[in-house]
């Protein structure tokens, strides 16, 4: 007997590529310390090919703070490790699978680890800041992209080292931090119902079945799409971030495609386009 269940991860908008200005963070935020111990957990791997994504506030993915830490982080470990190569926007859309990158995308970071993955990135950074009353804290993640993940894990690769720095908040950390953020991004808006888009509900989504070739082989795990629904509710531009093989990856685009969606819709109303992860797990029960 098998068991199916099916779960949507919406992005929001957030861009580590976009020509944004922000403050200079160099008299608030000293990242070398940190980055010399990224750099050294890196090298011992003896791997040479990076790729940092995007990192995130706490709950406030869309915040430009991320995107002023991220440069000023990525500057540092440049510094720290000149000799490695660092994969930018332009060489994960070169990758095998050839996709347009929006800004939107960047606010996922598995998105960026499996796009690095497939571009032949060999470690995968991420980052979250935690932000708090009277300072913050930022919470590094390496993973070898190398090595095979779980496949009933969400994530990408696997995580070989984790790192946090306290960062102490000043008025141009707080003014930044506050600043409001543009929803729609390239025409693909954010789901947030606190701001006016709401999130788009599957009406029509038949579960994929498994595959004669994953029952033989007793696979199971978790297919990962990424995937733009449209103003009219139907999904488009379908990318495959993870899968467990077997034939299920086929099967699970083979239903997407045709599945029907209410699409988001801002608060009069008027429906819009957005971009969303949608996470299929396949179990086998016995």
């Amino acid at each position: 007997m098998s068991v199916l269940v099916r779960h949507l991860r919406f992005l929001v908008a957030f861009s580590l590529f976009s020509a944004a200005v922000v403050p200079a963070f160099a008299q608030q935020f000293e990242p070398d310390a940190l980055a010399a111990k990224v750099a050294a957990k890196i090298l011992s791997t003896k791997k040479n090919v990076v790729a940092i994504a995007p990192f995130t506030l706490h709950k406030q993915p869309l915040n430009p703070l991320g995107e002023a830490v991220t440069k000023e982080f990525a500057a540092a470990l440049r510094r720290a490790a000149p000799g490695l190569q660092y994969l930018d926007r332009d060489a994960l859309a070169r990758g095998p699978q050839r996709v347009n990158l929006l800004p939107v995308d960047a606010s996922f970071p598995d998105v960026t680890l499996a796009l690095a993955m497939a571009a032949g990135s060999e470690v995968g950074i991420t980052g979250s800041i935690h932000v708090e009353d009277g300072g913050a804290t930022l919470r590094i993640s390496i993973s070898d992209l190398k090595a095979p993940s779980d496949p009933s894990e969400y994530g990408i690769g696997q995580v070989i080292g984790k790192f946090q720095s306290s960062l102490p908040l000043s008025p141009d950390w707080e003014e930044l931090s506050k600043r409001p953020v543009e929803g729609n991004v390239n025409g693909i808006y954010r789901p947030s119902p606190e701001d006016g888009v709401s999130y788009p509900e599957c009406i029509k989504c038949p579960d994929p079945g498994f595959t004669a070739e994953a029952r033989a082989f007793n696979t199971q795990g978790i297919v990962l799409l990424m995937v733009t629904v449209n103003s009219a509710g139907d999904p488009q531009d379908l990318l495959v971030l993870k899968h467990p093989g077997h034939g299920l990856m086929e099967a699970s685009l083979e239903a997407v495609r045709h599945w029907k969606f209410k699409p988001a819709r801002l608060r009069d109303g008027t429906p819009v386009s957005t971009r969303v992860v949608i996470e299929i797990t396949f179990r086998l029960l016995k």
